[in-house]
């Protein structure tokens, strides 16, 4: 009889659950057991997991809700582990239905789940607790941009409340050009006009308790997206005193607990690091932690069964996504005899472990590219 912990992922259809399964193999301590609303996802193909499940369900309906209690039961699971912000909004709202019986990883609570979440919250939330931000502005409608013309100064980015990942970000360089393109968007979504910081990128992941930062990797970005604002295929993880207090002050003000992945800017003009976003959800550079010595995934796991996380350092090395290296030969053949390059480190181990889940990917890219 197997005397592994029944996880399950409530959302395997979330555009980070291949990271996340990636993070561990077929000898973990763990069964994963996946529910999706998609039919076809990347980790419905990977080695390490024990089951799939489909049903066309949305992931915030009561549907999805009385679906997870039904495998609570069926599968004897130990552990919920979400991976996406929809699910973890549907499972904080709904604390008291979810079946007893499994314990779910750490959550903050559902108010300040909301606020990180939301852009335009969380920029209030900031003033009001005396954490640097680039000034931001809501607005629905064209009458709403007319009220805070006055306080613009271009270059700006227009920005979805709710955006991941770089998507739906736009850069305007004059009034008039927002105005038009606001105008010309009857349908356009909550969003919010955010000035653009002269600097560079960084981001720092973390693992909290009741605020407190558990454990954490620093990073930033060495190979961009030919996209602006999307996520980078190479990192650097490094030390950064100030990204660390920046950080530490966010997530003690919102009383964090579970895993954050926090966007920040460094201003060049004001020589301060800006906090830009939170993800409240598990991100993208998954890999390149665990690669320097920090498996959020695990780490999380290991801290609902009762084990003490504590901060035992990572590597400060140069990590390239798997898919990054053919990107960036694309972009800089020469690069290819450079020897340097080779001394980067790469998650093409993850994928030599579990390849159909990248397989997928692949093919999905390939269909679109095509059409």
């Amino acid at each position: 009889m197997s005397t592994k912990l029944n996880v399950l992922i409530p959302d395997g259809e979330s555009t980070w659950a291949k990271n996340v399964i990636q993070c561990f193999n077929k000898n973990s301590s763990y069964d994963f057991h996946v529910l999706s609303g998609e039919k076809k996802t990347a980790i419905k193909y990977s080695n390490n997991i024990a089951s799939f499940g489909f049903r066309p369900l949305a992931k915030d309906s009561q549907e999805r809700l009385d679906w997870i209690n039904e495998v609570i039961d069926e599968r004897e699971i130990a552990i919920i582990l979400p991976i996406a912000e929809k699910i973890m909004e549907l499972l904080l709202a709904n604390v008291s239905k979810i079946n007893p019986k499994a314990k779910m990883v750490p959550l903050s609570s559902k108010d300040k789940f909301k606020i990180a979440i939301h852009k335009n919250l969380l920029y209030d939330f900031m003033l009001a607790n005396e954490i640097a931000a680039p000034k931001s502005f809501k607005f629905n409608h064209l009458h709403e941009l007319v009220s805070v013309k006055e306080h613009l100064r271009f270059p700006v980015l227009l920005k979805p409340i709710n955006g991941k990942g770089g998507e739906g970000i736009i850069r305007f360089d004059a009034y008039e050009d927002l105005s038009q393109y606001v105008s010309g968007n009857a349908n356009l979504e909550d969003a919010i006009i955010q000035e653009l910081i002269m600097g560079y990128d960084i981001d720092c992941s973390v693992l909290c308790e009741k605020g407190k930062i558990l454990t954490y990797t620093i990073q930033k970005g060495f190979i961009p997206r030919k996209t602006p604002y999307m996520p980078q295929l190479g990192i650097e993880f490094i030390q950064n005193d100030e990204v660390l207090r920046t950080v530490s002050k966010l997530m003690a003000a919102l009383d964090w607990n579970g895993v954050a992945h926090i966007d920040l800017i460094y201003d060049e003009k004001e020589k301060n690091y800006k906090v830009l976003e939170v993800n409240g959800r598990f991100w993208g550079s998954l890999l390149g932690s665990k690669k320097v010595g920090v498996n959020f995934p695990e780490l999380i796991l290991r801290k609902t069964e009762g084990y003490e996380v504590e901060h035992l350092g990572y590597e400060t090395k140069k990590v390239i996504i798997f898919k990054g290296y053919f990107k960036y030969f694309a972009q800089k053949p020469w690069m290819i005899f450079n020897p340097k390059v080779y001394t980067y480190r790469s998650t093409f181990d993850s994928f030599l472990k579990d390849p159909k889940p990248s397989m997928f990917r692949l093919w999905e890219y390939l269909i679109r590219s095509f059409k």
